[in-house]
């Protein structure tokens, strides 16, 4: 959470320029990965190539979420308490608008 703080505080400042960072939701890129990637390409100034998204989205079928296998985790299997870490990561969560994990 600090290492976010600080880069957020330096982009705020322009000692780290905007311009050179691309923020993309993580949700967003498993939601849609196809449309997130197109986005991300236009926003980056590249064109898409011809047939971009049927390439995505045959890779997606390829290798689809958990096919091997899954991890799961809680915070408090590591001993965090995940009303602190909730608060330490707060910031982040608010400025670029990502959603809380079950």
């Amino acid at each position: 959470s600090m290492m976010l703080d600080d880069t957020m505080d330096a982009r705020a400042s322009g000692e780290l320029p905007d311009e050179r960072f691309v923020d993309v939701r993580y949700a967003d890129l498993v939601a849609d990965p196809a449309g997130t990637l197109i986005d991300l390409c236009g926003r980056l100034g590249r064109s898409v190539p011809t047939g971009f998204a049927s390439t995505v989205a045959a890779q997606v079928t390829r290798r689809p979420k958990g096919a091997q296998g899954e991890h799961h985790y809680s915070l408090a299997d590591m001993g965090l308490d995940p009303a602190r870490e909730r608060e330490r990561f707060g910031r982040y969560q608010a400025h670029y608008v990502v959603p809380d994990e079950v």
